[in-house]
């Protein structure tokens, strides 16, 4: 499996940041059983409607709440295990990007994941159905165990719900979050790792297709296997677990510090690996003209370049072996292409013309989509001070990043008028930070 965890960490090296969408497989080695599994899946042993859903509940509230404290209680006492614990370490690293879950146990949070939306809901409290007073879910527990059923809200006598969606439910705001946000990347392609889910429950499952490239984690089929550049039959904790023992591997032992903001290399693999893609596409079935390719080949070779010129200028003294070995990965990544693309045109017979490189208009684009990034979180229903600041710090670093290959290239560097607006916006929004700092990293 070593080398299958390897092209899982090239993923990751590739399209920075990626999402993670985990499912009901993370934690069953938490002891959580999941849905569907043959043989010891929930839904082989209860009626999801009769136990699950908002009419389940109105019409047999002793039922639901007698088998739901046997859930709660098993969530309750549930520990996160490694696919947890390393989610939360690479997340606390910036390796990778939110994590999205349909789980409701809490256990990304308490296995030190920082961003994620529980697309679900949770466990951790309950809400009153009619005048929506919320209470610690110890007090549903507490009152049931005592046998007030259904459990009662203090305020106005009306039916406590744990606050998971159910059966009849409309999604939570997390959801629409989430989904907003992933929609603010449009010009580096992303990619999205699922773990655990069997990719079936809508709408959850459609979130995946906002993503270029998925890489997929499960014990069972998915309908999205076909899409997918990885798909691994393996026990999660094992791949996780190995996929870190990998990365402190490079770090020569050592549990990496997190990657510093603007250290975006990976974007141009990723926007380059997108396009030897599509001229994998063409060699198969050509439905662009050879006027055409030529001149798309022309840019591909200018980008190719640019790039290699980018990531061998950056100066790799005092950086983590990490951040070391990935430079070294990038800049064999550039030579695979190059080896790809000299076939493709040997083979297709296109030369490609004299063109500029189009990577310093993307790296623009790419510190707007950025700032969008920023806004859109700033406007969720109870952004987090700290993610405040993570997403402006992620802006800022697209800039420096953007500044310092601009000046590689021989290009006029950003307007300073564009840098300022962007600390005013960001000071509009609280961000105490000094977002200066994050320019550092490329300063001639």
């Amino acid at each position: 499996m070593d080398s299958r965890i390897s092209d899982l960490l090239g993923l990751i090296f590739r399209f920075p940041a990626p999402w993670v969408l985990t499912g009901a497989g993370i934690s069953t080695e938490s002891g959580i059983p999941d849905f569907r599994s043959p043989g010891t899946g929930l839904w082989e042993k209860m009626d999801p409607m009769e136990f699950s859903s908002v009419e389940g509940l109105r019409r047999n509230p002793r039922a639901f709440f007698t088998h739901g404290l046997q859930t709660i209680d098993t969530i309750l006492n549930a520990q996160p295990n490694t696919g947890h614990i390393v989610l939360g370490q690479l997340q606390q690293a910036r390796l990778i990007g939110p994590i999205v879950t349909q789980n409701v146990d809490d256990l990304h949070r308490r296995g030190g994941a920082i961003h994620y939306y529980e697309v679900h809901g949770h466990f951790r409290t309950a809400s009153c159905m009619s005048c929506r007073n919320q209470v610690p879910i110890s007090e549903v527990v507490s009152q049931v165990e005592r046998g007030q059923i259904p459990p009662v809200c203090g305020y106005c006598g009306g039916t406590l719900k744990p606050d998971v969606v159910l059966f009849g439910d409309m999604m939570p705001a997390d959801y629409q979050e989430a989904s907003l946000l992933a929609g603010r990347y449009q010009y580096i392609p992303k990619l999205m790792i699922v773990i655990g889910s069997s990719l079936t429950v809508s709408p959850v499952n459609y979130l995946p297709l906002e993503f270029n490239r998925i890489a997929i984690i499960n014990n069972t089929p998915t309908p999205m296997d076909y899409k997918a550049d990885l798909v691994l039959r393996e026990q999660i904790g094992e791949v996780m677990g190995g996929l870190w023992d990998e990365i402190v591997a490079l770090n020569e032992g050592n549990s990496p510090e997190p990657v510093p903001y603007g250290f975006n290399f990976g974007h141009l693999i990723a926007y380059l690996d997108n396009e030897m893609r599509f001229l994998a596409g063409q060699k198969t079935r050509m439905t662009a003209s050879r006027e055409s390719l030529a001149r798309h080949t022309g840019y591909i070779k200018a980008d190719l370049e640019a790039a290699q010129s980018i990531i061998q200028a950056f100066p790799a003294i005092g950086r983590q072996p990490l951040e070391k070995a990935m430079l070294q990965f990038y800049l064999a990544e550039i030579e695979r292409m190059n080896k790809e693309f000299a076939v493709w045109s040997s083979e297709t017979g296109i030369e490609p013309n004299a063109e500029q490189s189009r990577l310093n208009k993307l790296l623009q684009d790419n510190f707007k989509d950025n700032v969008n990034a920023f806004l859109t979180y700033t406007n969720e229903t109870e952004p987090l001070p700290d993610l405040v600041e993570h997403f402006a710090a992620c802006a800022a670093g697209c800039f420096g990043f953007w500044s310092f290959s601009s000046r590689i290239l021989g290009l006029p560097v950003p307007l300073q008028d564009e840098w300022e607006n962007f600390k005013k916006t960001a000071k509009k929004h609280r961000v105490r930070q000094d977002l200066d700092q994050f320019l550092e990293l490329f300063s001639p």
